[in-house]
């Protein structure tokens, strides 16, 4: 009998992390591919189902950079321009990130500092929608 509870659960787990993973890839595709916020504060509304606090990280205006309509503020680059991945190196038992950038644009410059990922706005390099009309 303890084997079925066992079993029963791990696949209730199972479907909760992909539903997890489905909400997380929904939220980063409105957030960041369809650009939801930045389309709903450029046309003056609130973004949908967030803070105050988090969409006002979010810009409210486009720009053209590349040929490109981006979000105001953003820059188009690789990502290997923003981070060092490290090859072959084991993970510590605390795993901890921490980001260096060289000249990330977000209005001011960040000029080689560390900067944790609540400074920093996302750069994009595919290709992104045409921004909403004025």
């Amino acid at each position: 009998m303890a084997g079925f509870c066992k079993g029963a659960r791990i696949e209730a787990n199972r479907r909760m992390n992909e539903t997890l993973e489905a909400m997380a890839r929904a939220i980063f595709k409105s957030w960041f591919v369809d650009l939801d916020p930045v389309r709903a504060r450029a046309g003056g509304r609130e973004p949908a189902g967030m803070d105050a606090e988090t969409a006002a990280l979010f810009p409210d205006s486009f720009e053209e950079e590349e040929g490109r309509m981006v979000p105001r503020g953003w820059e188009i680059c690789a990502l290997n321009d923003l981070v060092k991945l490290a090859y072959g190196k084991a993970l510590k038992e605390v795993f901890t990130m921490t980001l260096t950038f060289s000249m990330f644009s977000l209005g001011d410059k960040i000029d080689s500092k560390k900067a944790s990922a609540s400074q920093l706005r996302p750069s994009l390099s595919p290709p992104l929608p045409p921004a909403p009309a004025p």
